[in-house]
Order: C-alpha cells, then structure tokens, then sequence
C-alpha cells in the first residue's frame, strides 16, 4: 500500500481547524493523503463527534472553492458556489497546510449530479424515456456540460497542487439513486430499471442521429419493454444482455452511451501531469461507464464503498479490478464506522486485504463523519496495512 487516505468535506476540517485536523491524520492517525470535495450532490450530515458549533451541516449541491470564472465559458454553464464559502477559498487553506504537513492532496469532485445545477441549467438535464427531464442529473453528452466540466477539471488541476484528481459522476449513472427516490406503484425488475435510466434528450438523440443510430426505433423497442412491466408482465428476457443480443437497435444505442462517456473522459482530461482517477459503480448498462475503454484514458480507479457489506461487494470490486488490468490500478474505499463497518478488528481485515490483493491506495469515508473511537480503527488499519509486507502470488 503506498497511500492512505481520508475523504473530507472542507467544512469539517474548517470547523475542527484546518491546521489540528490535518496535523491530527498524517501524525496521530498515519494517513498521507486527505481528498478533499470540491463539488458535492445534496449534504445532509449529523457529525457523530463535536466538531465546532454545529452537529448538523445541510447543503444543496454545490462547489466548495472558489471557481476560477475567467476558465469558465461566458454564456455556458459555470459552477454553483456554496453560500458558506463567501468570498473564502477553503481548499486553498488546506492544500497550503497539507502541503507543510507533508501529506498529498486530492480534489473530489462530483460532476454530473446536481439538483442544483440540473435546476440552473435545465436545458443541460438528463430526459427519460417518456420525455421527463431527470431532476438530479446532467447529461454527459450535452456540449454545454462537457465544456464545463472540462472547465472544472482545468480549475481544480491548474490552481491547486493536487496528487490527484477524482471525478464522480461523470457518466450516465443516475439509474439506482433517482428511480429508488421514486414513487412508482410497481416493482420493476432488472431489464426495465435499467431501460428506464437511460437518457433521451435532444443531445444524446443528436448523437444517436449522427451515428446513424434509429433513437425512434430504441424508444420504441424500450418503451413495449417498460409498459410491460407497467401491466405486470413476465420480462421476457432474464438478463440485459440477453436483451441486447436480439435487439439491435438497443445494443447500438447502449454502444452509443459508453462511447459518449469515453468521448468525455479523453477530452477532459488534464494535461498537467495531476492523475486522474474515476469513480465507477459496476452496472454499466446504466452508467455507461466501461471500465475496460476508459482505462486507457484515465490513470486509474475508485471503487468506493457504497455497497460494501453487500453480497456483491466483492464480485463488484473483482470485476473492476480486471477491466481495469490490475489491483494496482483501482483504489478501494473502505467505510470506517457502524453500521456498514461493525468493529475495529473488521476495518483492520478489510485494509489488510486490500492491501495484500495488491491495491497501492486505501481511503476512508469519511473524516467529518466518524465517531471518535473510529479514528482509533481507522490508525490500526494503516499501521497494520503498512506492516505487512504484500504477499507474492
């Protein structure tokens, strides 16, 4: 293991102190990198531990620096800078004192998901099959989002001396989180979750148009597969890819959105020698990230813990790990409090077998958030990782 680290919202280490906080995690704690959120979804956190004043911090989504506005088009979109920010820079606080603490940075930053930017720049927003714009997501083929999200990655890259920069978001993915906020009266299986997460604005229909793809003929096909399951219907395929395999237009369209995603990857990428590190979640039918692709594009990736203690926790990281090419080239988050990390002995198992497996960097959710006995779990976790030596295979 050659980095561990802790992701951290800024206003955490604001309100503990920038300087105790940091100081706090490369000595006490051992950890030598903190990735620091640059633009979040909607925050809604009740801190565990006494952290300042407040034990409840509530945000719409927003940017938690100070954009660099001339990097950013005139008449596109830009950034939505958070209220408490003002006319502060918090993150350059923090990358100057990690800077003389001797810990690297990282910039997080979440792209495409945003109630906030969705609500500025409806235009810019994702559209379902039925024509509804998507309230929470932008769409990664949109022009506008690329160049501002491009813009983003220039900003954080260019003005703050990062070790690394991770995107999230930056994909189709808003499948699981925006139907599960949804109120629908049925139960929809694998298939038509997954039909139904897919984007149809007139950005992607533009590129379907262009790639000579019938988006016509696709709603079509996706929408009998969808009232189906509206009328309580057997699907008649068991799996999405037994779906694509007999519908063509389905699997050129479902093409479409993974180049769409590579296409954006590639062009935002940064020139300045800062990694670029992807966040992916494993279904790719609605994220239309492939892994396999985009490696080539990227410098690596993150599998954060989302689902950890999941039964497919495992198999998700397992498939990662092989379109990426190898464990060197994934870094995994491991939760380090209850519930979805039950004890001390637990996150020191976990982080000792991410680290045999092979994974250079291990990161922590989240600093702010962890109760004050699991700052302990999350010290001999490191220790114990850096201690073992990797075993050879």
């Amino acid at each position: 293991m050659d980095q561990a680290f802790f992701w951290c919202y800024p206003w955490d280490l604001e309100d503990e102190g920038i300087e105790a906080s940091l100081a706090r995690m490369a000595g006490e704690i051992g950890v030598t990198a903190v990735s620091v959120a640059a633009t979040c979804r909607d925050i809604d956190q009740l801190r565990a531990r006494r952290i300042g004043e407040r034990r409840t911090v509530r945000f719409e989504a927003a940017a938690h620096f100070q954009p660099d506005r001339p990097r950013y088009p005139k008449r596109g979109i830009t950034p939505a800078t958070a209220s408490w920010v003002k006319s502060r820079n918090p993150l350059a606080k923090i990358a100057k004192e990690a800077e003389r603490q001797g810990i690297k940075l990282r910039a997080w930053a979440v792209c495409c998901h945003s109630s906030t930017m969705v609500a500025r720049y409806p235009m810019a927003s994702c559209v379902d099959i039925f024509g509804d714009p998507i309230g929470t997501w932008l769409c990664p083929g949109n022009p506008d989002v690329r160049e501002y999200l491009a813009a983003l990655v220039e900003d954080l890259t260019t003005n703050y001396p990062l070790d690394a920069i991770e995107l999230e978001a930056a994909d189709f993915g808003h499948g699981t989180g925006e139907l599960s906020a949804r109120e629908c009266g049925v139960r929809l299986g694998p298939v038509a979750r997954k039909l139904l997460s897919w984007c149809f604005c007139s950005s992607c229909r533009q590129r379907a148009s262009i790639a000579s793809v019938d988006v016509e003929a696709v709603l079509a096909s996706a929408k009998t597969h969808i009232e189906a399951a509206f009328r309580l219907e057997p699907a008649p395929h068991e799996t999405f890819d037994a779906l694509l395999a007999v519908d063509a237009g389905l699997r050129a369209y479902f093409e479409l959105r993974c180049e769409t995603v590579k296409t954006l990857v590639r062009d935002i990428r940064p020139p300045s020698g800062v990694r670029l590190l992807l966040h992916v979640e494993p279904d790719i039918y609605i994220s239309g990230a492939d892994v396999a692709d985009l490696r080539e594009h990227c410098d690596g990736f993150v599998k954060s813990a989302s689902d950890y203690g999941t039964p497919q926790w495992q198999g998700h990281l397992d498939n990662i790990v092989d379109q990426a090419g190898s464990a060197t080239a994934v870094d995994v988050g491991l939760p380090c409090y209850p519930a979805l990390m039950p004890s001390s002995d637990a996150l020191v198992a976990a982080a000792h077998q991410a680290s045999q497996s092979g994974h250079r960097a291990i990161g922590f959710h989240h600093y702010g958030l962890a109760p004050e006995p699991c700052l302990e779990w999350v010290r001999q976790a490191v220790r114990y990782a850096r201690r073992e030596p990797v075993q050879s295979s």
